[in-house]
C-alpha cells in the first residue's frame, strides 16, 4: 500500500484535513509538525461559530421585541435558559468525551448550531425561540468549551499558546457586532 505522502495530488493539507475529518487524533490530523494549516482552519471554523454565537446573544433583544413582538424580559429569559442548559451540558460532554472523540462532539455542535440559525431565522413565535435554546446550549458548551482541550491535544507542547487560541476566537468574533448592530437597529420598521 502506498502511503498518502507518495500520492501525487494530495498536499500536506489535503492529507491533515482530510485525516482530521476521517477521525484521527487531533494530534494526526495536525500532522507531525503541528501543521499550521490544519490548525488555522480550525481555528477559522471555531471562530465562525463563535462570531454567529455571539452575534445571537448580542441581537435577541432587539429581534425577540422587534421581529416576534414579545418583551425584552422573555429575551432575558431565552438567554437565561441557555445559560441554565449549558453547565449541565458541559459536564456531561466531558464525560462522554471518555467514550467519544472530542471531534464528533465538536461536529455535533456545529450541526446544532447551523440547526438553530435556521430555526432562529424562521422563528414566527418567541416560544420557537426558547424551545431552540438547547441547540444553543450545545453549541457554547462543545464549541465553547471542547474545542480548548481539543487544541491542546493538538500543541501538548505549548499548553499556554493552545489555550488561548481557542479562547481569543470570541474576542475576534466580538470585533464584528459594531458594524453587525447599526446595520440592524439602521433597517427600516
Amino acid at each position: 500500500m502506498v502511503s498518502s505522502e507518495a500520492e501525487p495530488g494530495r498536499t500536506w493539507a489535503n492529507r491533515s484535513i482530510v485525516a482530521w475529518a476521517a477521525g484521527s487524533s487531533p494530534r494526526a490530523a495536525a500532522g507531525r509538525d503541528g501543521n499550521p494549516l490544519a490548525l488555522f482552519l480550525i481555528i477559522a471554523s471555531f471562530t465562525v461559530v463563535t462570531t454567529a454565537s455571539t452575534l445571537n446573544v448580542q441581537a435577541m433583544p432587539l429581534f425577540v421585541q422587534d421581529d416576534l413582538g414579545g418583551t425584552i424580559s422573555q429575551a432575558g429569559l431565552i438567554l437565561g435558559i441557555c445559560a441554565a442548559l449549558e453547565i449541565p451540558l458541559m459536564l456531561i460532554l466531558g464525560a462522554l468525551t471518555t467514550r467519544i472523540p472530542v471531534r464528533r462532539l465538536i461536529f455535533a455542535g456545529v450541526f446544532c448550531a447551523v440547526a438553530y440559525h435556521a430555526i432562529a431565522a424562521s422563528a414566527t413565535h418567541v416560544w420557537m425561540l426558547a424551545a431552540a435554546q438547547l441547540l444553543q446550549a450545545m453549541v457554547i458548551s462543545t464549541v465553547g468549551a471542547l474545542s480548548i482541550s481539543y487544541v491542546q491535544d493538538m500543541l501538548p507542547e505549548h499548553p499556554g499558546r493552545a489555550t488561548t487560541m481557542p479562547v481569543g476566537y470570541g474576542r475576534r468574533g466580538a470585533t464584528v457586532y459594531p458594524s453587525s448592530a447599526s446595520q440592524a437597529r439602521a433597517r427600516p420598521r
